[in-house]
């Protein structure tokens, strides 16, 4: 009852998938109960179709699945609420001081990434169940997507470690379970291990099971029962979050089967990052934290295009490595074939000239998508020969999937303050 793909391991090619409806069921009750769900469902998705500019952007409502970027402009983050209300925070980024080619704090300086993020997902969190998180992930060891600490980064409020990124979070609102690359014993390819960092978030990981029962593991590749709907699994059978990468291990396309795609080479932590494919009926979203395509000129593997063939084509992507030059390879890209492309973006870097070409390249992608950045500073637009408005100068940017994901509105949300007042709407687009 889900969307699965399939790999052809002799001539290691993936067939499109095809998501097989509970409809296709004969004689039970389950198509017309899911179908009567579905349709109830869309009555409070109609808000999500009326949202113009200027409006405050509706809460998440049952059935609907949202995706936040959320822009602090001090690293990358996002939030997923499932249709259940499941919930799943991945990344918590937090660079310590302002690089010259960043982008400024925002809303402003005044609060942490940390707590600011918090403060995103209070306010995202309005009308679910819960209100912990239920997952939380971090896709890769690097401060961008967890968080820096140094001589400098405050005291936790709850716990005897410090405050940054992923651990200040945790101080507002409380983890169910964190996943992440290496849990229990840290170690592998693409480090480092024993840095400040991580000596930090291993305290906070080791404090809060002990203290808060917040659950800790591994991110298991290829299998799609590891992260799953908490809240009321059997009212949407159609969704499913399929685990592609970790460690440079990728999921064969078939059952759990994986393979090493790195050939037990070392190599850096970009390309050990966290990858998965979320789906949601005939909605697909694909994240793969700093994935890269860096040394495929001379020889190396393209992870990224690697997990890419496992994954098949999807919807909507979040940019791999914030749209940095040695990411978005044009394997990468043809496999996927997405509709929408999420930068989550915080440098003078992101995207680059040579990523944004390659997303403007009809000869690769005859459909061009329509790309949403999180922050584009003005001397990037310039070069991009693009209006910094026209893809996004400084905005959270929120996917809003309808009741059983046939369709979907990309938002681009005010992150100047906490209104969360829409700048722009997007679609609807129709889920392949």
């Amino acid at each position: 009852m889900r969307k699965q793909s399939f790999a052809n391991e002799g001539a290691r090619k993936v067939r499109p998938y095809k998501f097989i409806s509970p409809m296709t069921a004969k004689n039970t009750l389950l198509p017309r109960v899911l179908a009567l769900l579905i349709f109830a469902a869309g009555f409070s998705f109609a808000r999500a179709e009326s949202v113009k500019a200027g409006d405050i952007l509706p809460p998440w409502s049952e059935g609907c699945l949202d995706i936040h970027h959320i822009n602090t402009g001090r690293g990358e983050s996002s939030f997923i609420i499932m249709p259940d209300g499941t919930t799943m925070l991945v990344d918590a980024g937090s660079i310590a001081g302002k690089p010259r080619w960043s982008a400024e704090a925002r809303p402003d300086g005044s609060r942490s990434a940390g707590e600011w993020i918090a403060r995103y997902i209070g306010r995202a969190m309005r009308a679910t169940p819960k209100k912990n998180v239920s997952y939380a992930m971090i896709s890769h060891f690097h401060i961008d997507h967890m968080g820096a600490v140094g001589k400098d980064t405050p005291d936790s409020r709850i716990g005897p470690y410090k405050a940054s990124g992923i651990t200040e979070v945790a101080d507002f609102v409380p983890f169910e379970k964190i996943i992440d690359r290496a849990w229990p014993d840290y170690k592998g390819r693409g480090g480092p291990w024993n840095d400040a960092k991580m000596k930090n978030y291993r305290k906070f990981v080791g404090w809060q099971i002990a203290n808060k029962g917040m659950k800790a593991e591994r991110f298991k590749v290829g299998v799609n029962n590891q992260i799953t709907l908490v809240n009321n699994p059997a009212k949407y059978p159609n969704f499913e979050i399929r685990n592609l990468s970790n460690d440079g291990i990728v999921w064969t396309g078939t059952g759990a089967e994986t393979r090493d795609a790195l050939g037990g080479h070392t190599t850096s932590g970009n390309k050990c990052s966290i990858a998965f494919r979320l789906a949601y009926g005939n909605f697909t979203y694909f994240s793969g934290g700093d994935l890269d395509c860096r040394g495929v000129e001379t020889g190396g593997v393209d992870i990224e295009a690697e997990v890419a063939k496992a994954s098949g084509r999807v919807d909507v992507i979040k940019a791999n490595h914030h749209g940095n030059y040695d990411a978005n390879g044009p394997g990468f890209m043809r496999a996927l074939s997405p509709r929408v492309v999420i930068i989550d973006s915080h440098g003078a870097s992101q995207p680059s000239m040579n990523v944004w070409r390659r997303l403007r390249d009809k000869n690769l992608l005859p459909t061009p998508p329509d790309v949403f950045a999180t922050n584009l500073m003005e001397a990037t637009a310039l070069a991009m020969n693009e209006k910094p408005e026209k893809v996004g100068a400084r905005s959270h940017v929120v996917v809003r999937v309808s009741p059983g994901g046939e369709k979907y509105f990309v938002y681009r949300v005010d992150n100047t303050d906490e209104s969360d007042r829409v700048q722009s709407v997007h679609g609807p687009y129709h889920s392949n």
